[in-house]
């Protein structure tokens, strides 16, 4: 088992390093319940029907741990700047030959 990184540290080097490595541990073995599946079309079934499919939870660990680490740095930062403001900026995710798919990204802007 390896344990939880955190954000502090003195070599930012050896801290993207440690980060880096932590996730991808952690994703390669999430991934690997995915690699079970076997018929892709269990991907896009309800399995309960209160429940998303498969394929929505694909990149959960991905995400949270890009959530968990904005969380910690915000909680550093704030002992040496101040949060001005918070800004939601849509932008393209996917582009189609008629279709363009949009995410909504959440950007912070931080005065010393």
């Amino acid at each position: 088992m390896v344990s939880m990184p955190t954000l502090y540290g003195r070599n930012f080097e050896l801290k993207r390093q440690e980060i880096k490595d932590y996730f991808q541990y952690c994703y390669k073995r999430y991934e690997a319940l995915f690699n079970l599946i076997a018929d892709e079309k269990a991907y896009f079934k309800k399995a309960d029907p209160l429940r998303h499919p498969i394929i929505f939870y694909y990149g959960h660990t991905a995400t949270f741990f890009i959530v968990t680490i904005l969380q910690g740095l915000e909680e550093i930062l704030d002992k040496d700047f101040k949060l001005i403001d918070t800004k939601d900026v849509p932008f393209v995710i996917q582009k189609a030959a008629r279709k363009h798919q949009y995410t909504i990204a959440q950007m912070t802007v931080w005065q010393k």
